[in-house]
């Protein structure tokens, strides 16, 4: 691939980030599976380090517009993460700012929804991640 191919990754997030605005820009997103495409976007080991991050930078606006819950439950974002950071050497700066990402998801999602929608799994596997049940 070209240069070419990675300028129009770059303009097409920073289009798909200024255009994340609100709620009903939120719902647009997920209706579109732009989540999931850039999931996937991001999952490419020839994906350059500079959109690597505006992809990452997009993800936390749509956490911040109130997508949390829904990066969880519809994108798989909490099994999606380990497998990228173990997949893909990405730098330890990535890494870092993937989990952070991770961290802020959890931390904003509706706890109750995310609960009900695991059936209580997920919050037993983030116990187990930080050491506290056995298995």
């Amino acid at each position: 691939m070209d240069d070419g191919y990675y300028k129009e990754i770059e303009w097409l997030v920073k289009v798909l980030t200024e255009g994340l605005r609100t709620s009903a820009d939120m719902e647009l997103y997920r209706r579109s599976h732009i989540l999931e495409r850039l999931l996937s976007l991001l999952a490419s080991p020839s994906l350059p380090v500079r959109q690597q991050e505006m992809v990452v930078g997009l993800l936390y606006r749509y956490i911040y517009v109130g997508g949390s819950t829904t990066l969880i439950t519809r994108c798989s974002l909490l099994s999606w993460a380990p497998s990228y950071l173990a997949l893909n050497d990405k730098g330890e700066k990535q890494a870092t700012a993937v989990r952070k990402m991770v961290e802020r998801c959890k931390a904003d999602c509706d706890q109750e929804r995310v609960h009900d929608w695991s059936s209580g799994k997920l919050v037993k596997l983030t116990e187990r991640k930080r050491g506290s049940i056995d298995v």
